[in-house]
């Protein structure tokens, strides 16, 4: 145990009180008995010393992780039952409406992970120490008294041991309560049991939510998408267009959605550039030409030498007489398409490709 041993302790009725509850007359009139073992144990109080338990005879065969588990098991039981609310928040990754028809689904894109919070006292009002549901024992069982059919959960009490792999996949809604001290027992009493993340693993009030639903679909969620458009005029442009019309088909010359979410305009229009060459007809474009600065800002080299403009437009190579194409970028370019492209497809007659 990290904190001092011990806090708590059961009065002659079998009540848990604190040490912070005792008084001096308390010392000489009650006795108190170890949550643990049932030895006696006597209260510690006093302006010199932390104030705590203590049994009355030297116990070193007292467990304190029998202790810890069995004061958890009566607190939040406790508090379950004096308390008007007990809020759980847990996660949940919620899945576009269309994800099971939509030809661009992508889970990390088109979900979100969002934060469930409920009453459980709204749903259950029995809550019961070491029930056995469906071949399994329960630390603590909640049920509702009237709605027999409603399913139960589960509130485990991780001290030492966790759940066996075997209950935590039976579908059994479990909420998994990690104690390491008296403090972690005393956080769960004052505050919200609510889902952790892993990487806050050791912290007070580290919770592990099993078997609750975690994918609901909602709307759609509307995602932008890198969309290329190469005009019948020779004029193109980049922009992110929203999920729903980015596959309507506008009468452009070319069209190529870029599925990903690592792409700026730049990249889409020198990735859609080379793939309206390669599909349509070749054309000219700034950026492939051996004056074209890559380097931002994005000018042209002869400029000055030449009185051209220095912020080009992509198109101005249709009739530039310097445009000299520059092999080299586009050997890049070609091989970096290579590389992150994983598919590529066709929706309502607009090309798309799926970016890695």
């Amino acid at each position: 145990m990290n904190d001092i041993k011990y806090k708590y302790a059961l009065n002659e009725q079998g009540d848990i009180v604190s040490i912070h509850e005792v008084t001096n007359k308390d010392k000489s009139t009650h006795t108190y008995y170890c949550i643990s073992c049932g030895k006696i144990l006597i209260p510690r109080i006093g302006s010199k010393r932390t104030p705590h338990f203590a049994h009355k005879c030297n116990n070193t065969e007292c467990n304190g992780e029998t202790y810890l588990h069995k004061l958890a098991k009566h607190k939040i039981k406790e508090k379950f039952e004096q308390c008007e609310s007990f809020i759980i928040r847990y996660y949940c990754y919620d899945k576009c409406i269309n994800h099971n028809t939509c030809p661009i689904y992508v889970d990390y894109r088109c979900t979100a992970r969002n934060q469930r919070e409920f009453n459980l006292k709204e749903y259950y009002n029995t809550c019961k120490e070491e029930v056995k549901y469906d071949g399994y024992i329960a630390d603590l069982l909640l049920t509702h008294s009237k709605k027999t059919d409603r399913e139960p959960i589960f509130i485990e009490i991780h001290v030492k041991h966790k759940s066996t792999a075997e209950k935590k996949s039976s579908g059994h809604r479990i909420i998994e309560l990690t104690v390491k001290s008296e403090s972690d027992i005393e956080f769960f009493v004052n505050n919200a049991v609510e889902e952790s993340l892993f990487a806050d693993e050791g912290k007070a009030g580290f919770t592990q939510f099993y078997g609750f639903k975690s994918d609901l679909s909602k709307d759609c969620f509307q995602c932008n998408i890198p969309k290329f458009f190469l005009y019948k005029s020779g004029k193109i442009y980049a922009e992110y267009i929203n999920c729903n019309v980015a596959f309507n088909k506008k009468h452009k010359n070319f069209e190529i959605c870029f599925l990903t979410d690592y792409i700026n305009r730049q990249d889409i229009i020198r990735y859609g550039g080379i793939l309206a060459i390669k599909n349509v007809a070749p054309q000219k474009f700034c950026q492939f030409c051996k004056y074209h600065s890559n380097e931002y800002p994005h000018i042209c080299r002869l400029y000055k030498k030449f009185n051209l403009k220095q912020y080009p437009n992509p198109m101005d190579a249709t009739n530039c007489n310097y445009y000299r194409k520059d092999n080299e970028e586009l050997g890049r370019i070609e091989s970096s398409i290579k590389q992150y492209s994983s598919h590529s497809g066709e929706i309502n007659g607009i090309k798309y490709m799926i970016l890695t």
